[in-house]
């Protein structure tokens, strides 16, 4: 990987992106604590985000790699530009998120799903819909 700036948490270029979920009516920001962004002489923007577990003092499980990979251009949308892998302490490796799922859940799950209708994080599922169909976006994708 070739970063050609390592914009960290609170990355100042993010302010003004707006990212959304296959619904659109759920805005996903990368501005802020919560994600740790990294730009790509490609263009390709990496950002980085925990999931934590458990009341008062969280446990990270799960560490999240969202890949933008047209950066900052449109249509910059989950399941369209921008796909979520997964790293868990439980594989030791990373995998698309979802990718433990059967087809049937990668589509419809109503957190993270690869569907419109999804209410939480919609579209995190996609890349491993695709990767399950063999690298092939079938006539159901969304």
């Amino acid at each position: 990987m070739d970063i050609v700036d390592n914009c960290g948490l609170f990355c100042k270029r993010q302010q003004n992106v707006k990212r959304t979920g296959l619904n659109t009516d759920e805005e996903i920001l990368w501005y802020g604590r919560g994600y740790y962004v990294t730009y790509l002489k490609d263009g390709t923007i990496i950002a980085f985000s925990l999931d934590a577990k458990g009341g008062d003092a969280p446990v990270h499980q799960y560490l999240y790699i969202h890949v933008d990979i047209n950066g900052d251009n449109k249509p910059n949308i989950y399941g369209r530009d921008i796909f979520v892998f997964m790293f868990t302490s439980a594989t030791d490796r990373v995998n698309f998120a979802g990718i433990d799922q059967t087809r049937e859940q990668m589509k419809t799950s109503g957190r993270r799903g690869c569907n419109k209708k999804t209410t939480s994080n919609s579209g995190y599922y996609c890349g491993a819909l695709i990767q399950h169909d063999g690298w092939e976006i079938k006539d159901d994708y969304p």
